[in-house]
Parts: structure tokens; sequence; C-alpha cells
């Protein structure tokens, strides 16, 4: 037997927006009783296209039942407009196509990003990197016993 739940959904503007449906409902038909619920106030426009997701990335399948899905009652959906979903992930010629430009452009020193290292800029500055190539400076307070060579053995 589909049990009956109410499901939250979080609009693009960040209203939510609660919905009645049973757990045998498609995402399809929860996507149109959304609409049907924001016409009634004028704001259907809100939704666009309707993509339905878990985790704000993964959009659901259309045709996937709610049960299918594991979505029980009480669960907080993310309503995606077109813009959120279509937006296409940086590929990897992006990204050597700026390590490129940034070997071949005078100037500083530049990361994998295309963004300059951090380079000292005085000498009480020293410079460290991590495991992962990440740069930062770090401002070096030294003595005047140390800075001119009368440091403790």
């Amino acid at each position: 037997k589909a049990a009956r739940m109410k499901i939250r959904i979080r609009l693009p503007d960040g209203k939510t927006e609660r919905v009645e449906c049973l757990s045998s409902e498609t995402i399809y038909t929860v996507i149109q009783r959304l609409r049907e619920a924001l016409r009634g106030r004028g704001e259907e426009s809100i939704v666009g296209k309707g993509f339905l997701s878990l985790n704000k990335k993964d959009t659901l399948g259309e045709s996937k039942l709610l049960s299918d899905c594991g979505i029980c009652g009480g669960d907080l959906l993310y309503c995606l407009s077109d813009v959120q979903t279509t937006t296409p992930p940086p590929s990897s010629s992006s990204s050597s196509a700026v390590a490129a430009a940034s070997q071949s452009s005078p100037g500083p020193a530049r990361n994998l990003f295309g963004l300059p290292s951090a380079a000292p800029t005085s000498s009480t500055e020293r410079v460290h990197e991590d495991g992962r190539g990440r740069r930062w400076t770090e401002e070096v307070h030294m003595s005047s016993s140390v800075q001119s060579g009368q440091g403790r053995a």
C-alpha cells in the first residue's frame, strides 16, 4: 500500500513549499503538484523546468518513484532551476588552457588555477607549501640577537 506523505521542497528563491503525495508517485507527478500549488499564488515561473534533487547536484529522474529514490515523509528536496542544472562543469581543456596561458605570460609565477603564486614580499616572510601544492606566506618575527647572528647554540 502506498503511504501518504508530505515532503518539503526548497525553491530556487529560498522559500520552502510543502507538497502532499503518495510514495508510489513519480518525481514528475510531484513537480506537477508543486506547479499547481505555486500557480494558485502566481509563482509558477519560479520552478522553471523543475528538476528535483536530494543533494542540490544530482537531479532525480522524472520517471522514478518516490519510494525507489528512498524519499520519505518530511524529506527535503531541492527544486533546481534550468540555470543551476544546465551549467556544465569546467572541462579539463579549459584548465589546461589556463595553465598554458599562465606559462606563456610574463610576470609572477602562476599556480594551477592561473593565480599568482605566493612569494615573499620581504626578508621577514617565509613561503610554505603543503603536500597538495597550496602555498602561503608567513611573517617571521626574529629577535635582534638572531638577526645579527648571535643566536643561542
